[in-house]
């Protein structure tokens, strides 16, 4: 089924508001009048068809207000104002309904520009319109046209389809091509303009010129991919031309490299090591100076250490004087302060004592109080209990006065009872308080209030206490201020302590005043004979440095001093000796030296060889062993790449031969059946399905199965007579009789299997085949399995260049070990020799260290030999005086002894002011301690308790009540009692006055006990508050004697007297030490200056060598600055040169400085350079012509042949690579050349194939008549002068053998040549002959298309307009056209889904140019076509099928609409329609 056009529906257009025209399957005819709106519904259909401005261009532009100069072309004319739309429904060969249409809308300016928007909507609804998604519905059946950007919307109500908007005219022809609509792939403006110039010639008829002139590009398809091949292979061997030109100019410029690389080398690097020796040798000139000035200034460092180190001996020793001094003045305060405590310990004793004595009186007193209150319980009880006996015998009596009525007085005294009970809750706040509880409750509220009754008592003890002690207060606060006046009354406590503290002090250094004077006048006596003393031991510390303290250190100096003499006589003579020996190894180290550095230039040479064996090979060689087997391993490398290189090269030239023939369009198929097939006049099945697409190549690759490579013959018998005669032919060949210009494989029986296919060959044999995974039929399969096989042969030729570059790579190394061995083998493996001769030196160095520190030791014994003599001499007179050093602290202890006197006074004369006040003082101190104006807080505590008992006893009184109301709840059975009632009354009465009685006597015994209570309570509080004063007093006093810090023993006193004569002892010692430091000190201090003057005389010495150095040196790091930036110090730095001499270096240099000059002569800036760098002083300049000479060479690197980048590597490389790409770049050209009769070949097969295409075409329009013509056909033909190009090009002879073995020509100018040496009478204008190459190589160029008519008499001519009448011009223009749709569906075949059969529609504007016979022809092309085809006529002309629509313009006033007869499924009437 093929794709249709089902309807056109135009909204807002001139004179359609809204119209849907039905398409027929066929014919669709519009007839009507001038005017009637034809020729619009004709663009509206033509713009949702190509919607690009720059192409629509409608000839009738004078209707609706258009006029020839507007730009729109004649569509804004036709639109009204506001939204219109162009929609086309169409029916694909998927039957999938599709909408596509666009959205235009006038842009009021001068250009009349109208913007165009196209849309598509896929899988429509069938009950859908499109009038219901572009119009919106108002009330009484009106409708308005919708908004472009309402349609989303509205198609999501009307059945969730999704509104596709196209930004691009491209994308919307693509989406056109993919669902059938289009028949060609419009991919840009030229293929748009192909398809609208279609249309055009459509629609306005006759045989279109501009068609006519450029049929080739409508019908024949071009063949990119044989210009692309040539256009590849010419760059190929193009490039591969540059690449062996530039081998042999670089295998020139090898021996050049060569030598200017080693000469260069030789001219700098000798340069450079004499420069790096010189710099070496004045380094070492100026670290022997600053070693010699490091020494001078480390002696120095040392003395100056000394100096610090005495001068902090020094202020360590005075602040020791200082701290001894304080220590002194401690101990001294100590012995003060533990006489003071022995004295306080004696005073705490006696309050001891006392207060021993007050607390036993006061526990006895408290015994007596207790005895008391004992008594006064027991009586209160006894008191407490007559009452209650009393009150209860009232009660009865009361009750059993009353007996007659008791009954009634019953309920009466309960109640009472119970009111008692709830008066004792609420008075003693227990409202859980019960009957059963009172009894006890009673007691315990007894017991509180006699609780509080001791507490009154005591309050009353304490405030009579405190109104006796005002007075004391007063008096021992007067007899404080009478001591210390300045005293506030709230200080008095504290003052009253200090005054007394000191009063101890003052009386216990005053016992000891007659021994502190007697000890001072001792003292200034041994001060005088001391000042003696010292005045020596300066004379001694002077001459010697040493400070001497005792007589028992002067002895011990002396013999000290006399066995370092006999020492330093013993270590001479081992100095003497020690240096010999070092002499004797110094000697042996020179010679070992020597040898290893005639050794080491012969060692450093192999070992750069064997590093560069090492690099190369990737191995450690650390040994012989491992040389060997590592020269045996790349042996084994080296064949093992050979082999498969050779592997490589064999697969990929297998993998090129299959390209050639895949290339040459053999395929599977021997290459030889193609000359077959033109000796015996038929044409290879592979050529006849070569347009068929990838996905259809399996199919008939399985189809045709070993047929594949067969021949398709009209005449089978003479094709078989014409093989017989053949003798070089393939083994087997098929032959298919068939036309070769219409062949048709329905011949062939077969059933499709999914993945395979079943062929019935005969009634008895089938084959079955399946789909082969990489088919080879047709020219797309080919072309995709060429592009597979290319990325293979890429692949193996990276490989082969792989491993044929390793290959000879391992093959010089082999070469190398070889060399090695038999050159280096015998020193290559020994340790560095520079390495020890750095060793050797190293320890050279160390024995000259040692050397120098034995004649050091030599010196420093000589000296110090004479130094212990001097002081020898002087501690010998010294000995008679040495008795003095013993009172080194005398006058420590003067000064000591001076102030405990001064102190001694002041004390005395305390005392005698104030002595007499302090005793006093000492007995009413504690009085002080509580001041007696707290008289009121004291009052108001006893006012408070007595309050609190007051309530208390209120408390007791209503359980009074409530207990002697106890008896009434129990009362249970009173009528029983009431006979009893007169008898009982008098027992009653007579136990009511023995307890009276009992009750008063106990009353009197309670009061008289009481008072005694009070007076004992009294009592026990003085001895308490005695007790606790005295107790007070006494913690003050343990305070005082805790906060001394001392824990007193028998012997303290002793003791702290000792420790004071042990400080001032070491007092004096540290003092006379302190002077010894200075005198050192001194000396020290003018070692430092003598120093100081041989410093600045080597400092000098120094200063003079490094700036020789340095002078070098700055210029050095340029050298060596330049040489590290531009990566050539290893090249330069030469370690076997460093052991040439300066003079030996220079004439290496000057050798080479002669080869260079004539290596250089060609080139100028080179020369320069090596001008510049003459000279003893220019190492920079020659570095610097060092590097240029490596940029030029680096720069002559072809980095298309040589990998490394490097000069020096690059000489190694190519001697490996350039021998092997010379070699394998001539092949690859062999390969890469087409010959002369391959590229015949290859077109004359395209204009076969395409030649038969265009039969096949023709096959379509038999039998087509218009008028006086019969029939219309395309006549192809090669053109002449081009059949002479493939002539000779497809003779194998050497005749223009010239052109093509031309390396200077590419293959397209020796075709174009060629072209002009054949045909010397066409004129080429000023094309060059890569461009007239280039067009010989379109093989549309060697055709050309003819459009002929069979008309009449005449027979075959060539269709011309003039030649023809208009309808016979109409008929043939359309054929044409249809032909030109059947060529692009053909074309476009392989780009699209095999299902899709895409639509056919043409136009044809006037139709009444055609008579009815030829409008019937024309129907009859369409039907046998399966086209559709929409045609404008009069209102004269109706045709008897398809389907016809009238169309009548009509005018209501301002409003003008068309009336369309036969238009079908249209949802709005004539009268509802609105303008």
């Amino acid at each position: 089924m093929r794709g249709k056009f089902k309807s056109l529906t135009m909204v807002n257009w001139n004179g359609f508001f809204a119209r849907t025209f039905d398409l027929d399957q066929l014919v669709t005819t519009l007839s009507g009048g001038n005017g009637a709106g034809k020729s619009t519904t004709m663009a509206a259909f033509i713009a949702a068809l190509i919607p690009d401005q720059s192409l629509l261009h409608f000839r009738n532009t004078t209707e609706a207000g258009s006029s020839s100069a507007s730009r729109d072309k004649g569509l804004y004319g036709k639109l009204q104002r506001g939204h219109c739309y162009s929609l086309l429904e169409v029916m694909n060969s998927r039957e999938q309904r599709i909408w596509v249409g666009v959205h235009l809308e006038q842009v009021a300016n001068r250009d009349n520009k109208v913007n165009i928007t196209p849309f598509a909507l896929v899988d429509v609804p069938e009950n859908l319109q499109p009038t219901d998604l572009l119009l919106e519905k108002l009330h009484d059946g009106k409708g308005r046209v919708r908004a472009f950007t309402d349609l989303k919307g509205a198609a999501a109500e009307l059945g969730a389809m999704k509104v596709a908007k196209f930004n691009t005219v491209t994308d919307y022809h693509n989406f056109m091509f993919e669902f059938g609509i289009t028949p060609k792939k419009l991919r840009d403006q030229k293929d748009r303009g192909k398809f609208y110039r279609l249309i055009e010639a459509s629609l306005y008829g006759g045989i279109s010129s501009s068609i006519s002139r450029s049929l080739r590009e409508y019908l024949l398809p071009e063949n990119s991919g044989v210009r692309k091949a040539f256009a590849d292979m010419e760059a190929a061997i193009y490039e591969n031309r540059r690449t062996l030109e530039a081998i042999k100019e670089t295998q020139g410029q090898r021996d050049l490299f060569k030598n200017l690389i080693t000469e260069t080398t030789h001219y700098v690097a000798a340069e450079y090591v004499r420069g790096a020796a010189e710099k070496n040798r004045l380094s070492e000139l100026a670290l022997k100076a600053r070693s010699e000035l490091a020494g001078k200034r480390r002696l120095l460092a040392e003395e100056k250490q000394r100096a610090i180190y005495l001068a902090d001996e020094v202020d360590q020793l005075t602040n020791r004087e200082k701290l001894l001094t304080d220590e002194l003045e401690s101990a001294a305060e100590h012995l003060a302060k533990v006489m003071a405590a022995v004295a306080l310990q004696k005073k705490i004793a006696l309050y001891r004592a006392d207060l021993a004595e007050l607390v036993d009186k006061l526990e006895q007193q408290q015994a007596i109080v207790e005895e008391i209150h004992c008594q006064l319980l027991e009586v209160e009880e006894r008191k407490e209990l007559a009452q209650a006996e009393v009150d209860s015998l009232k009660t009865q009596l009361a009750d059993y006065q009353q007996a007659l009525d008791i009954q009634q007085t019953r309920a009466i005294q309960y109640r009472q009872a119970v009111q008692a009970l709830d008066a004792a809750r609420e008075q003693c706040e227990l409202p859980g308080l019960s009957v059963e509880q009172a009894s006890d409750t009673l007691h315990q509220f007894r017991a509180a209030e006699q609780s509080l009754t001791s507490r009154v008592l005591g309050a009353e003890q304490q405030l009579a206490l405190a109104k006796a002690a005002v007075a004391e207060h007063e008096a021992a606060l007067a007899l404080l201020l009478s001591i210390a006046p300045e005293t506030v009354r709230e200080a008095a406590w504290p003052t009253a302590q200090a005054l007394l503290k000191r009063h101890i002090e003052d009386k216990a250094r005053i016992a000891q005043g007659q021994g502190l004077r007697a000890a001072l006048a001792r003292l200034e006596k041994e001060s005088e004979s001391q000042k003696h003393l010292f005045k020596l031991r300066d004379e001694l510390q002077q001459a010697s440095g040493q400070l001497i303290a005792s007589q028992d250190e002067l002895e011990i100096f002396l013999e000290a001093q006399r066995s370092r003499q006999e020492e330093l006589s013993d270590q001479q003579a081992e100095v003497n000796q020690r240096r010999a020996s070092l002499v004797h190894q110094g000697a042996q180290l020179g010679r070992d030296i020597a040898e290893l550095t005639r050794l080491a230039p012969r060692w450093l040479k192999s070992f750069e060889k064997l590093e560069q064996l090492r690099e190369q090979s990737g191995l450690p060689l650390a040994t012989a062993e491992e040389l060997s087997s590592g020269m045996q391993s790349v042996l084994d490398k080296e064949r093992e790449f050979e082999q498969e290189s050779n592997r490589i090269a064999a697969q990929k030239q297998a993998l090129e031969l299959q390209i050639r023939n895949l290339q040459l369009g053999a395929g599977e198929a021997d290459p030889r059946l193609a000359r077959i097939a033109e000796q015996v006049g038929g044409v290879l099945l592979s050529d006849v399905y070569d347009d068929i697409s990838i996905d259809d190549a399996p199919y008939y690759s399985a189809l045709y199965g070993p047929a594949r490579s067969a021949l398709v013959v009209l005449d089978l018998e003479g094709a078989i007579e014409r093989l017989k005669k053949l003798d070089d032919c393939p083994e087997d060949i098929y032959l298919i009789q068939g036309n070769p210009d219409s062949f048709d494989e329905d011949l062939v029986e077969a059933d499709e299997l999914g993945d395979a296919v079943l062929v019935r060959t005969s009634k008895r044999q089938v084959r079955f085949s399946r789909y082969p995974e990489l088919p080879l039929f047709g020219r797309a399969a080919r072309e995709k399995r060429i592009e597979q096989l290319d990325l293979e042969r890429e692949g193996l030729i990276e490989g082969y260049a792989k491993a044929a570059f390793e290959q000879q790579k391992y093959h010089r190394l082999y070469g190398h070990f070889r060399d090695f061995i038999g050159q280096h083998l015998d020193i290559a493996f020994r340790p560095d020799p520079e390495a020890e001769v750095e060793a050797k030196q190293a320890e050279l160095r160390k024995l000259q260290g040692a050397m120098a520190e034995c004649d050091k030791q030599l010196a420093e014994a000589k000296a110090a030999a004479a130094q212990l003599t001097r002081h020898i001499q002087l501690v010998q007179g010294m000995l008679p005086f040495a008795h003095l050093f013993a009172e080194a602290d005398l006058t420590a202890r003067l000064e000591a002894a001076h102030a405990d006197v001064e102190a001694l006074k002041t004390a005395e004369a305390f005392i005698a002011r104030h002595g007499k006040a302090l005793e006093k003082l000492e007995t009413l101190v504690q009085v002080l301690r509580q001041d007696p104006q707290d008289l009121a807080a004291l009052q108001a505590a006893y006012d408070e308790v007595s309050d609190l008992l007051a309530e208390q006893k209120r408390r007791c009184y209503a359980l009074d009540q409530l207990v002697a109301r106890l008896p009434h709840f129990a009362y249970q059975d009173a009528q029983d009692l009431l006979g009893k009632a007169s008898e009982m009354s008098e027992r009653l009465k007579e136990k009511l006055k023995a307890a009276e009685l009992a009750a008063r006597t106990a009353g009197e015994q309670h009061k008289q006990i009481a008072q005694r209570h009070t007076e004992a309570l009294q009592l026990r509080t003085a001895l308490d508050s005695s007790a606790s004063a005295k107790r007070q007093t006494l913690t003050e006093f343990e305070q005082e004697l805790a906060a001394m810090g001392l824990t007193l023993s028998d012997d303290m006193e002793e003791k702290s007297r000792a420790h004071k004569k042990e400080i001032e002892e070491l007092l004096i010692r540290t003092r006379s030490r302190r002077t010894s430091a200075e005198a050192q000190l001194q000396v020290t201090k003018r070692e430092i200056e003598s120093l100081g003057g041989r410093l600045k005389l080597e400092g000098k010495d120094y200063y003079s060598a490094r700036k020789s150095l340095v002078g070098h040196k700055a210029s050095w790091s340029r050298v060596v600055r330049l040489a590290r930036e531009t990566d050539v110090e290893k090249r330069l730095n030469k370690r076997e040169l460093a052991y040439l001499d300066s003079d030996e270096l220079r004439s290496m240099s000057d050798k080479a400085l002669g080869a260079l000059r004539v290596a250089v002569a060609h080139d100028e800036a080179l020369r320069d350079a090596l001008r510049l760098s003459e000279g003893n002083r220019s190492t920079e300049q020659k570095v610097a012509f060092y590097v240029q000479v490596y940029r030029y060479l680096k720069d002559r690197i072809r980095n298309d042949i040589i990998r490394s980048d490097d000069p020096v590597e690059a000489i190694e490389e190519m001697e490996i690579e350039l021998a092997r790409l010379a070699d394998e770049l001539k092949q690859r050209e062999n390969h890469l050349s087409l010959s002369s009769h391959e590229v015949a070949a290859k077109i004359t097969n395209i204009i076969r194939r395409e030649q038969n295409r265009i039969r096949v075409l023709n096959q379509g329009l038999q039998n087509i008549a218009f008028g006086l013509v019969r029939g219309v056909r395309l006549n192809v033909n090669i053109r002449e002068a081009h059949t002479r190009l493939l002539t000779a090009l497809a003779d194998q002879s050497a005749m223009h053998n010239d052109l093509f073995a031309d390396k200077e020509l590419s293959f397209s100018e020796a075709m174009a040549k060629l072209f002009q040496r054949l045909n010397p009478q066409i004129e080429q204008g000023e094309r060059n002959y890569q461009v007239m190459g280039d067009v010989l190589l379109d093989y549309r160029n060697y055709l050309e298309l003819e459009i002929e008519v069979q008309r009449g008499a005449d027979g075959w001519l060539r269709a011309e307009s003039g030649a023809l009448s208009t309808g016979e011009a109409i008929g043939t223009g359309q054929a044409i056209l249809l032909m030109v749709l059947i060529s692009w569906e053909e074309e476009s075949r392989r780009l699209r889904g095999k299902d899709i059969a895409p639509c056919r529609l043409l136009f044809l504007d006037e139709a009444a140019r055609l008579d009815g016979k030829s409008i019937a022809t024309l129907f009859e092309l369409c039907e046998r076509q399966d086209m559709q085809l929409l045609i404008a006529a009069p209102e004269n002309i109706s045709p008897e099928k398809g389907t016809t629509y009238k169309l009548i313009r009509k005018v209501q006033g301002k409003h003008e609409h068309v009336h369309v007869v036969g238009l079908r499924g249209f949802g709005f009437a004539d009268d509802k329609l609105i303008a």
